[in-house]
């Protein structure tokens, strides 16, 4: 954690609370967020929007099409709400280090400045979809070079590098064997 939290460019102010959960508990928990962020009339009007401009079939469920996509693609999660970092109780263990990096950065970034005051609905789609992408950014970049670092043996500063394919794409090819 503490190389990480270097890594991270952040703090570590308390440890993180990881806990496993099942699918079931995922589903559960993915219904009620959507039921905060997405409630039913915005997701129909949103599916009516998408329609009319031919983006998306009429019939179309969008909120049973995000908890299908949500539930089938989670490994792991932080719930900012809960502080927690919450692992899939079905993930092979072999699998869990690059997610576990990836969500405890996540942790780090809630404890330096709250992930839910910078993705607010309040503060506008363009400024929730900024936010949520540099979030998802710094957390994938010190996922990767934490993960390189491994392979490689040696530290690494993607950041740094003029052609980040050049040390990716030989690693993903590696990683990929």
């Amino acid at each position: 954690m503490p190389a990480l939290v270097e890594k991270a460019g952040m703090d570590l102010v308390r440890p993180v609370r990881v806990e496993r959960r099942s699918r079931q508990q995922l589903e559960g928990y993915l219904n009620a967020k959507l039921d905060q962020e997405l409630p039913l009339e915005r997701a129909r009007n949103m599916g009516r929007s998408y329609a009319l401009l031919g983006l998306v079939d009429p019939e179309l469920d969008l909120r049973e099409l995000f908890l299908s996509v949500y539930s089938e693609q989670v490994a792991g999660f932080y719930d900012p709400d809960s502080t927690a970092l919450f692992v899939m109780d079905d993930m092979p263990v072999e699998l869990l280090e690059p997610i576990l990096i990836h969500e405890l950065v996540h942790a780090v970034q809630d404890q330096t400045v709250s992930l839910d005051s910078l993705t607010a609905q309040g503060r506008g789609n363009d400024r929730q979809a900024a936010a949520q992408a540099a979030i998802e950014g710094h957390a994938t970049l010190v996922m990767l070079e934490y993960m390189l670092e491994k392979l490689q043996g040696r530290p690494v500063d993607l950041s740094t590098l003029l052609d980040v394919s050049q040390v990716l794409g030989p690693a993903l090819e590696g990683m990929g064997g």
